[in-house]
């Protein structure tokens, strides 16, 4: 009688179709969207232009706590600590405190496109108040940017070195010439005024002229009066 082999033939048959397709899928039946599919929040690396340079150092030092608050704007919110203390018995248990954060879509308007960011409610209240996304990563202030974070820093900057606002920067740089032109060969106080339509000594006479030597005559008279009057009294 044979005896028995150790290695059974059915380890090296060739799989059949059904087989290697079984083999081949990897991920299981599931109801979510790949990661792919899923919206990622936007990198402010990839808003900038091909021309422009990397963003500079950002001025303030990193968080050493609550490092994730770099990645949005958190407006400077951060997480704490505390306890719940009973009422009956005055017993402490240990909680935390986050803040109230949100995946938000945002329209910039010097981007022109809208950003997926991760933002705090305090800080969508004050990008209402300021007029946009826009007007808040360019505020000045040193607050302003400390609350900015490493996130918003790197948003500031692309949005800087978009065309709409180079375009404005521009335009300002230009009228700031203009402006130290005038006395040095360059157009005159009322020139500038005229162009602006701001001129506020014409509006000041009036079209007949003198209004404003009618008005200091008038509280010249007024002034008589008044001591006319004082002098009546005394006596």
């Amino acid at each position: 009688m044979a005896a028995p082999s150790l290695c059974p033939r059915a380890l090296f048959r060739t799989p059949s179709h059904t087989t290697s397709t079984l083999l081949t899928f990897s991920r299981p039946f599931t109801s979510t969207s790949c990661k792919a599919a899923r919206p990622q929040k936007t990198n402010p690396d990839s808003l900038l232009p091909a021309t422009a340079p990397p963003p500079p150092p950002y001025p303030f030092s990193r968080r050493l706590w609550y490092k994730q608050a770099d990645g949005g704007l958190y407006g400077g919110a951060t997480i704490q600590f505390g306890n719940n203390v009973s009422e009956r018995n005055e017993i402490k248990t240990r909680r935390v405190w986050r803040p109230n954060t949100q995946f938000k879509h945002l329209y910039s308007v010097a981007l022109g496109r809208t950003l997926r960011l991760r933002v705090a409610a305090r800080v969508l209240r004050t990008i209402d108040k300021v007029g946009g996304l826009d007007n808040y990563l360019l505020g000045t202030s040193a607050q302003r940017v400390k609350e900015l974070g490493e996130e918003g820093w790197r948003l500031r900057w692309a949005v800087l070195h978009s065309p709409a606002v180079q375009a404005r920067m521009a335009e300002s740089a230009a009228l700031r010439q203009m402006v130290q032109g005038v006395g040095e060969g360059g157009w005159s106080a009322e020139e500038l005024a005229a162009e602006e339509g701001e001129d506020a000594g014409f509006e000041l006479l009036g079209e007949e002229g003198g209004v404003g030597e009618q008005a200091v005559e008038e509280v010249k008279e007024e002034e008589s009066f008044l001591k006319e009057t004082q002098a009546s009294h005394a006596r």
